[in-house]
């Protein structure tokens, strides 16, 4: 199967065989899947290696295109080629697992084979994982980090000495850790409001973002530090929204300096030290 990706959103792509003469006799792809499939007998090839190009071609106008360059061995009838349990598998592992770990193993059917080796087919630009070639284990060789990378895609050959050989596709899912605290998003340092605003009157918003996935990720915001034991402000635990919580007064206490906590549901947390300025209103009369 030849299998392509497009980042534009529900972009339909359409596969087409680009070779001629007896290879393009011999092999028909699926428009839609992409699935390579005979079409013609294979005598006049065994023995060899064919070579065929394959085109991915988007709907968009102008379209866009890509091709891949297919190499398929043909073998005799009674050649002994090793064949996988599944056609895909698919892991799942968490993003905090130890280098070194055994994330799963690809199987192998064919019991009259002895000696078969397993290798990553292509692999994909700082691959994290390796497959042991005589066990067919796949082993996390490098930190993962889902933020970066959720979904890893790649294919395995077993192959035998003889040269028979079979592909299998592989997904790995990372699943999320809580690994990351909030992040505040434009913070402010420095605050100012009226002495005359009313309780309840909006002084202004703070935001954060979470790298994880919910739970781990859904952030809640509170005040830990306030001067003295009165409670000037208080802060909406979702929204974020920091409000008056009693009346204000410049003479007595023209700046208040506080600390607002964003935490998420694991419990990592980040604070932001800000001041809120007190001003005063002045009254003239003519």
């Amino acid at each position: 199967m030849v299998s392509a990706t497009d980042n534009d959103e529900d972009d339909t792509i359409e596969y087409t065989l680009l070779s001629d003469g007896k290879a393009a006799s011999a092999f028909k792809v699926h428009p839609r899947h992409g699935t390579l499939s005979l079409a013609g007998p294979l005598l006049s090839f065994v023995g060899s290696t064919v070579n065929i190009a394959v085109r991915a071609t988007d709907q968009a106008n102008p379209p866009h295109h890509g091709t891949a360059q297919v190499s398929i061995s043909v073998l005799p009838e009674d050649a002994k080629v090793p064949k996988f349990s599944n056609s895909h598998y698919l892991f799942a592992v968490a993003e905090d697992v130890a280098v070194g770990t055994v994330i799963g193993k690809l199987q192998q059917t064919e019991q009259d084979i002895a000696d078969v080796r397993f290798s990553v087919f292509d692999a994909p630009a700082e691959f994290p994982f390796t497959i042991d070639r005589s066990t067919g284990k796949i082993i996390v060789r490098q930190p993962l980090d889902r933020e970066k990378k959720e979904l890893w895609r790649f294919a395995v050959r077993a192959e035998t000495a003889g040269g028979g050989h079979t592909m299998a596709t592989v997904t790995v899912r990372l699943s999320d850790v809580n690994d990351h605290a909030p992040m505040f998003l434009g913070a402010y340092d420095r605050l100012s409001i009226s002495e005359d605003a009313p309780v309840g009157t909006s002084v202004a918003v703070f935001s954060a973002t979470d790298l994880d996935k919910s739970p781990g990720g859904t952030i809640s915001f509170s005040l830990i530090e306030q001067e003295k034991s009165e409670n000037f402000f208080k802060i909406d635990q979702e929204s974020g929204w920091l409000l008056v919580a009693s009346p204000l007064d410049r003479e007595t206490r023209p700046l208040h300096e506080l600390i607002v906590r964003a935490t998420d549901e694991g419990g990592l947390f980040t604070d932001h030290k800000f001041k809120v300025e007190v001003w005063l209103i002045s009254m003239c009369f003519l």
